[in-house]
């Protein structure tokens, strides 16, 4: 039987993704939030950081060219993303 953590517990990997989800957010989004919205645009560079960061095609395998994350570390991904921008963040739980 496989041990499987409360839902209330992280693995490293997942807390290691959500870490970098809202370090990259509030480092490169952040800055740009206003001027998106007053543009009603995404800048290409924060699309480009997505797929960069691997943040877009999270669930799908690495063999067919996403980053092959769990169910959870693609939520709080989401998660912090709409901390920042939640525009942004829909665009990641679409794709």
């Amino acid at each position: 039987l496989e041990h499987r953590l409360p839902v209330t517990k992280f693995t490293e990997d997942e807390e290691m993704v959500r870490d970098a989800a809202r370090a990259w957010a509030n480092q490169e989004v952040k800055p740009l939030v206003r001027e998106m919205d007053d543009q009603c645009k995404t800048r290409p560079e924060v699309i480009r950081g997505l797929f960069d960061h691997g943040f877009m095609g999270m669930e799908i395998p690495e063999e067919y060219g996403g980053s092959g994350m769990n169910f959870t570390s693609a939520c709080l991904v989401v998660e912090e993303l709409s901390r920042v921008d939640p525009s942004v963040s829909i665009l990641v739980d679409i794709n």
